[in-house]
């Protein structure tokens, strides 16, 4: 009686407790099992599904499975709803508008048009070398220096696109354009999803002579840049890649507190101050002494230079000895006339404007300086010139505001010659160290610099022949990203001229008198009147030449009018006396000479001596 009343007890406590837990728990791995199955994307019924699952299973297998898949299914749905609430769409844009912007890096060129007869060749000694290629590929010649600004190899070449124009340079701050690339259509090298080998970073470029170019870049994202900006300029259809929108998570801000600290800077030496021309500028430093494109050079002869057809457009203004306004620096106040100064070892005129250079890629560089070096700086295949004036023209286009153009015309000295330009500055009266700031007299032209003085004037610049090269300012800070244009034919001047120029540069003769007014003595000044840099190492750099008259560049200056003046000349005869000053109490018997007192020799009346 007791065993059967035990088995009751026992199957009662089976029935009410250990079913229903095994029931929940069929109940909830089935739950998971239909949440696995859906995750997997299964397709059989929900019954057939569960089924077939807990079959393959035994009890201890589908204990694991079920914990495996209950965090799994967690771990899912946490980061799904995470990721709805935090994910933003972000937009991805290789588009740029190139009418408002540049792009610009480090490309590769290569095209059959470079072998062809329209390209110009490079001149040398003897004979002509074509351009310098490989394999239609156009070389860098001046890698040396573009390696030190970022270029892979010597095929990379600096490019710059704006406008439906690609500009193509030897280094970053290069003015002087290789050449221009007009652009008439654009594909893609390597099309995603086809089978070819040709690189991804790779584009056709076609222009407007059916002439193709391959130009390639180093990253991906550049080489779209390009396409899809082209693509848009040329308003055809862009690329799937050029527009790309892809789920992100938001980005976490983390906020940092900082402790305010206060940093009192001691006061350091300037770079070259106080700077002079005593040692030729051997003595300068920072940029002077560690630029790699430093001016001024050695510049070669005609035959030697890199023959160039490209000229930037000259553009003065005839400049009203009238200020018409101030200017920051107060050098210049409106309504007052301008002056012409000894400032910096040199005889300057400023001037906010007195006209512009418009450089091939567009930039332009507006004339505000000019400045007067005897002897000149540059020298021509070794040969130095008697004086050099440099007009500076500062950046004014967006990304060329640190840059500079000068513009040098040379002088030698032929007597008799005298300059339309210089007569208008009065070089009879030039400032120097004691009284160094001089009104000027006259409106002045810059243009008027290739005239004589007896030559008509002129509306615009004449067309004349140039070397080309990047340099730098020649004096201090020497500053770098300086494009130079030097007159290639030195202009004759007369040596008075040039003598009054370096006569300027001295201080003036001190004379000391006693209580009496005689003079005691004289003090010379002892500085050598130059004020020009020694010449500079030229580091690879390329010198090129615009030669006007090969280039179909016609110079016309109006003939000289020959006219008769009315009237005839007539001869005076003067009479003078003149007083000398003989050591000593017995006379020199020059003819004609007698002994007068000291207050007829400075001036008073002489008395008649009777005979």
């Amino acid at each position: 009686m007791k065993f059967l009343l035990f088995k009751l007890i026992i199957l009662t406590y089976l029935i009410y407790v250990v079913m229903p837990f095994n029931l929940n728990r069929r109940s909830e791995s089935s739950t998971l099992f239909e949440m696995f199955n859906s995750l997997r994307g299964s397709s059989k019924p929900e019954s057939e599904s569960n089924s077939n699952q807990l079959s393959e299973f035994s009890f201890k297998e589908k204990n694991r499975k079920l914990a495996k898949f209950r965090y799994a299914a967690f771990s899912s749905a946490k980061n799904e709803s995470t990721n709805d609430k935090n994910s933003t769409v972000k937009e991805i844009n290789f588009v740029s508008d190139l009418e408002a912007g540049v792009l610009e890096d480090w490309f590769t060129v290569k095209s059959d048009y470079f072998r062809s007869e329209k390209f110009p060749s490079i001149q040398s000694s003897p004979g002509k070398a074509i351009l310098k290629l490989y394999d239609t590929q156009r070389i860098n010649e001046n890698f040396e220096i573009a390696q030190t600004q970022g270029a892979k190899n010597d095929k990379f070449l600096w490019f710059k696109l704006k406008g439906g124009y690609i500009y193509y340079f030897a280094m970053k701050d290069d003015i002087n354009v290789l050449d221009a690339i007009l652009i008439k259509s654009v594909e893609d090298m390597n099309v995603p999803g086809e089978a070819n080998d040709k690189l991804p970073t790779c584009l056709y470029v076609f222009d407007y002579q059916k002439n193709k170019f391959e130009i390639c870049t180093g990253t991906l994202e550049m080489k779209l840049r390009y396409l899809c900006s082209i693509q848009n300029f040329l308003k055809i259809d862009i690329d799937d890649r050029c527009i790309i929108k892809k789920k992100t998570t938001s980005e976490v801000i983390i906020k940092k507190e900082y402790k305010q600290i206060i940093i009192i800077p001691k006061a350091s030496k300037n770079c070259n101050e106080g700077w002079n021309y005593m040692n030729k500028g051997n003595d300068w430093e920072c940029t002077c002494k560690e630029g790699i494109t430093q001016s001024p050079i050695d510049l070669p002869e005609k035959a030697q230079a890199a023959p160039t057809n490209l000229s930037p457009m000259f553009n003065y203004e005839r400049v009203n000895v009238n200020a018409e306004q101030s200017t920051i620096d107060g050098l210049i106040e409106g309504g007052k006339v301008i002056n012409i100064r000894y400032e910096k070892n040199a005889i300057r005129i400023f001037h906010p404007n007195m006209g512009k250079i418009v450089a091939i890629d567009g930039s332009v560089y507006v004339a505000e300086e000019i400045v007067f070096h005897t002897p000149s700086e540059h020298k021509i295949n070794g040969q130095q010139v008697d004086m050099e004036m440099q007009v500076i023209h500062y950046g004014r286009s967006k990304g060329d505001i640190a840059n500079q153009i000068v513009l040098s015309i040379l002088f030698k000295s032929s007597p008799g010659h005298y300059n339309k330009f210089l007569d208008k500055i009065d070089f009879f009266n030039l400032p120097n160290q004691m009284d160094n700031v001089i009104e000027l007299q006259h409106d002045f032209f810059i243009p008027s610099v290739f005239l004589d003085s007896d030559a008509e004037d002129i509306l615009s610049m004449e067309a004349f022949s140039f070397y080309n090269y990047e340099g730098s300012l020649t004096f201090p800070p020497c500053t770098e990203r300086t494009t130079y244009f030097i007159s290639a034919d030195p202009i004759p001047l007369s040596n008075t001229v040039i003598q009054l120029f370096k006569e300027a540069l001295n201080k003036p003769d001190i004379i000391s008198k006693d209580e009496d007014g005689n003079i005691k003595g004289v003090v010379l000044d002892a500085n050598v009147n130059e004020n020009n840099r020694e010449i500079q190492e030229l580091n690879g750099r390329t010198v090129h030449l615009f030669d006007h008259i090969l280039n179909g560049c016609i110079t016309y200056q109006p003939p000289r009018r020959n006219i008769k003046k009315a009237g005839h000349y007539e001869k005076l005869t003067r009479t003078a006396d003149e007083f000398i000053f003989v050591n000593g109490n017995i006379p020199t018997g020059i003819p004609g000479s007698f002994v007068v007192s000291e207050k007829d020799a400075y001036g008073h009346a002489v008395k008649e001596i009777p005979k």
